[in-house]
């Protein structure tokens, strides 16, 4: 049972604050249970096992479905946002680090930075935030701050939505 736990936590994934795959992670272990109650040679637990499996699965479902659907506050959505800050190559150090610091600052987790070349003397500088609900006019100011620091030549939002 221990192993089938390990491979139940290989199918749990977390992005930020959104956990995914427990209920599969949880079926396997159920599964597991079945297999054990077979190989032992219960044939009504397993079978009796397998029902309660299949009816847990499929009737609680519309409940799941439920209260996906209940709606979020409207001004804040859960989101993976980047903030792109294009500035010249050789200032990509400092402005990294500067745009780090100041989300930081703002208390806002930062999952990874990305540079990509944009030519010979551009870059882009992707700092993704960990999912998070952030309010917009929040992620507006910080862009707009950066939008006006010396070197900086340009900085957006972007956010991808998860469902």
């Amino acid at each position: 049972m221990s192993g089938i736990g390990f491979l139940g936590a290989g199918v749990i994934m977390t992005e930020g604050m959104n956990v995914r795959g427990l209920n599969t992670a949880a079926t396997l272990w159920c599964s597991a249970a079945v297999g054990s109650c077979a190989g032992s040679d219960m044939i009504a637990e397993a079978g009796l096992l397998t029902l309660v499996v299949l009816l847990a699965n499929t009737a609680l479902r519309p409940l799941v479905d439920g209260i996906n659907r209940i709606p979020t506050e409207g001004r804040t959505i859960e989101a993976t946002y980047s903030v792109m800050v294009t500035a010249a190559a050789a200032d990509a150090g400092p402005i990294g680090d500067l745009v780090v610091e100041h989300l930081e600052a703002a208390q806002l987790q930062v999952a990874e930075l990305d540079v990509t070349a944009r030519g010979e003397d551009r870059v882009v500088i992707a700092v993704t935030l960990v999912a998070t609900n952030v309010p917009s006019e929040e992620l507006d100011a910080i862009t707009d701050y950066l939008a006006k620091v010396h070197k900086v030549e340009h900085a957006t939002l972007q956010a991808r939505t998860h469902d």
